[in-house]
């Protein structure tokens, strides 16, 4: 997170969402980046080569408040779709319906768009680049990655914008929210696709399901890796071995392992003023299937009219709230909305210092059991997803009904 302290920019990287936007539009090359081994970059801005314009603390997304009051009364007013691509091979292979592929692999072919800015594959660490695509470069279903759940800094490459008419990104809800502001400037209609996120992971998450597969991960070393697809929710492949999706981020998603800490701080998981948002279909609303759905949030007029001029690539359902309600699993969003505060460092009520403290025990705790011992069986790591969370025992359910005036 880049702040301002006594006239002076500095990075927090405490907070740090790993967006990448600060260094990409650095106009004096003044933030130098250093890689850890678990895969989170540590920037640090070089006083002698800044020139204090406030480019990065502009568009930094980690220093903007991005949560609302009602979670719940906020997103009751959205429309709602299931969809999935019509190609039944896209999507088989893609994370969870193929929408996200066919809006950008369709809509740049068919003219909806003449350009996206989007994450691309790529043969060094992190396997993945923000890269710029125009009509003239086309791109391909297999050029765009399933989902990837490890860091990545999706900005650095948002300088190669060239200006044109319609311009389409797709992302995180932080990778957006820092790249807007200059995307905007680029073209005269921008579309906003938001990849539904609650927590990215660092790298240590994807050294655990290596050794769930009995291999290893090693960033200084490369390593393939394939997350998600092969049905819903799919499988994940390391090294050419493979897991079933939900024994591999089980005890990291169950239990919020790993997570990326600038992440703790963002309270819009499905994106702040986005057109659509796409999400998988978990809370029960979807099984285990050879071909996955998307849910899709249309949050705006222009994002209903994506779909529509897509239609003959993507086969839509509407859907009420009501409907797709327990997909947003809507307790664990307020929980973390909740705990935003206690992350800041900001004065708390003690019932939700005491969570933020447990919170973090519970963290430690799970991280040092499964990093430090020896493979376990399966059958071990899925008990210990089912130990009560004592995080969510103190924000209950009840206390959240209450607090949100929830019926």
């Amino acid at each position: 997170m880049v702040e301002k302290i006594d006239n002076k920019f500095i990075v927090d990287n405490d907070y740090c969402q790993q967006c990448g936007t600060c260094i990409g539009l650095c106009t004096s090359s003044a933030i130098s980046m250093c890689l850890r081994d678990d895969g989170i970059s540590i920037l640090s801005i070089l006083n002698e080569k800044c020139i204090n314009c406030g480019m990065c603390y502009d568009v930094c997304p980690a220093n903007k408040k991005l949560e609302v009051e009602n979670i719940y009364d906020h997103i009751k007013r959205m429309s709602y779709c299931d969809a999935y691509a019509k190609d039944d091979d896209i999507r088989n292979l893609s994370s969870s319906g193929g929408v996200a592929k066919t809006i950008i692999v369709e809509g740049l072919n068919n003219g909806i768009f003449d350009a996206v800015y989007v994450l691309k594959k790529s043969d060094i660490y992190p396997y993945v680049a923000g890269t710029y695509i125009d009509k003239s470069d086309g791109v391909k279903y297999d050029d765009i990655p399933n989902s990837i759940y490890h860091p990545l800094m999706m900005n650095l490459a948002l300088k190669k914008v060239k200006k044109v008419d319609k311009l389409l990104i797709v992302g995180t809800p932080c990778q957006i929210k820092g790249a807007e502001e200059y995307l905007k400037g680029r073209c005269n209609k921008l579309t906003k696709v938001a990849l539904f996120c609650k927590q990215q992971k660092t790298l240590d998450s994807t050294k655990f399901i290596a050794k769930l597969l009995n291999t290893s991960v090693d960033i200084k070393k490369p390593f393939s890796a394939k997350y998600r697809g092969d049905g819903w929710p799919g499988i994940i492949r390391i090294n050419k071995k493979e897991i079933p999706l939900e024994n591999g981020v089980a005890m990291s998603m169950q239990k919020r392992l790993w997570t990326v800490n600038g992440c703790k701080i963002c309270g819009i998981p499905f994106g702040d003023k986005v057109d659509l948002s796409l999400m998988d279909p978990w809370g029960g609303y979807y099984k285990k299937s050879d071909n996955g759905i998307t849910v899709v949030v249309i949050q705006s007029s222009q994002g209903e009219k994506i779909l529509s001029d897509l239609n003959a690539h993507i086969n839509i359902e509407k859907k009420s709230f009501k409907q797709i309600k327990r997909v947003f699993i809507l307790d664990d969003i307020q929980r973390k909305i909740i705990l935003i505060p206690y992350f800041l460092k900001e004065k708390i009520r003690k019932r939700i210092l005491f969570a933020g403290k447990v919170n973090d025990i519970q963290d430690v705790f799970y991280r040092n059991l499964v990093e430090v011992m020896p493979r376990m069986p399966l059958k071990i790591y899925s008990i210990l997803c089912r130990v009560p969370d004592i995080r969510d025992l103190i924000l209950s359910v009840g206390y959240l009904k209450k607090k949100y005036n929830q019926k």
